[in-house]
């Protein structure tokens, strides 16, 4: 532990002492300031830097297929954000491959290239949702 002043007692940085965080703050990663018993948060940089680790850890456990829960709710709703994110604008473009002429090819070959990541995203999404039913007594995110 960090001695944090020059007192003659140890003044410990408890953000580095996981005896004080619950299973669940353990689970999740490195926990922040304000998931510790008694403490009521942060200010608005530390808040907004801290949500913004936690969205990159849920986009890192969407595409390796970690973001798996049991909820009923939460899969019909990742479910239509797959469907929507991935299959759509894949059968749209391949659509304007199949029915149209070179105009139609070429639209749909520019259109590939930025739409890339959300079809790969929303197939991630997909891939999450079907490890979350296949797999009922598996770890969940949301703790059901």
């Amino acid at each position: 532990m960090k001695k944090l002043s020059d007192e003659e007692e140890f003044i410990y940085d408890v953000r580095e002492d996981f005896m004080f965080y619950d299973e669940r703050a353990k689970l999740l990663g490195s926990p922040g300031y304000r998931n510790m018993l008694g403490k009521s948060g942060l200010g608005y940089i530390e808040s907004v830097a801290e949500e913004a680790r936690f969205e990159g850890q849920c986009i890192r456990w969407i595409f390796t297929g970690r973001f798996l829960t049991h909820n009923p709710l939460y899969l019909i709703v990742l479910f239509f954000a797959g469907i929507l994110f991935g299959v759509a604008p894949l059968l749209l473009i391949a659509a304007s491959f199949i029915y149209t002429g070179y105009a139609g090819n070429l639209l749909g070959a520019i259109l590939l290239v930025p739409l890339a990541p959300y079809i790969a995203a929303g197939f991630a999404i997909l891939f999450n949702v079907w490890r979350s039913v296949s797999k009922p007594d598996g770890f969940s995110i949301t703790g059901d």
